[in-house]
């Protein structure tokens, strides 16, 4: 009997620790809801910069939205709840200097926290921070006399800071070439650290795209005429 009870005991142990397959089933993509451009017209480029903030708001950047006459192209950005509802809208606070081609305002956005929101406008050498009922906040702008993009990419980086992308800095006459550069910036204005290209000879434009990599990390893109590369950098 003792060794019938045995062989049961480990009959259900055996049977307790089989693992059924697990099945994945492939699901269809929900569409939940759609934003437009509040003013739609061609070549609005409405969509061309987007940013979540929080879980029930979304940003949405339309880089060449127009004034009277169209050869001023001031750029927008929107704040919408993702019922649809319009809440915010930013506009450039200076007149675009690039008159039809426009400044890009709103080509990159970037949130930090729930109130706060950073539109780059790299053809004016510009970085804006707004709350988010429309209050200009900071303006930040290129240290490099000779930067063409400066804000054309853009990552919030934890609780005080914006990491700022400029690929069209530190021209090259030899490569004919933009060696490009990152800055890291306080939310006050104060310049922290200029990230150079580490690899002059291979790559090009440092800064085309910036992501914060956790609290003490910041990975930078580099993709000019040469191959491309990432670069990761505490």
């Amino acid at each position: 009997l003792k060794e019938n009870m045995k062989s049961i005991i480990t009959l259900l142990i055996a049977t307790s620790c089989v693992v059924a397959p697990l099945t994945l089933t492939a699901q269809t993509p929900v569409l939940i809801n759609s934003f437009t451009n509040p003013t739609p017209a061609a070549g609005d480029f409405f969509g061309l910069g987007v940013a979540a903030l929080g879980n029930e708001r979304v940003l949405v950047g339309a880089k060449n939205i127009a004034t009277t006459p169209i050869s001023t192209n001031v750029g927008a950005v929107y704040l919408f709840h993702t019922n649809g509802t319009l809440l915010t809208t930013f506009t450039n606070p200076i007149s675009p200097s690039f008159g039809y081609f426009g400044d890009c305002f709103g080509k990159a956005i970037a949130t930090l926290g729930s109130e706060r929101v950073f539109i780059g406008s790299p053809h004016d050498l510009k970085v804006y921070l707004f709350t988010t009922n429309g209050a200009l906040v900071k303006t930040f702008s290129t240290p490099n006399p000779d930067d063409q993009s400066f804000g054309l990419a853009i990552s919030a980086f934890g609780n005080g800071r914006i990491l700022i992308g400029a690929p069209e800095s530190n021209w090259d006459n030899d490569s004919y070439d933009w060696f490009g550069a990152a800055y890291l910036y306080s939310t006050n204005g104060a310049l922290l650290k200029t990230f150079s290209n580490p690899d002059k000879s291979s790559v090009s434009e440092l800064g085309s795209s910036v992501a914060a990599f956790g609290s003490d990390r910041v990975l930078i893109g580099a993709s000019g005429y040469y191959p491309g590369a990432a670069y990761l950098f505490n």
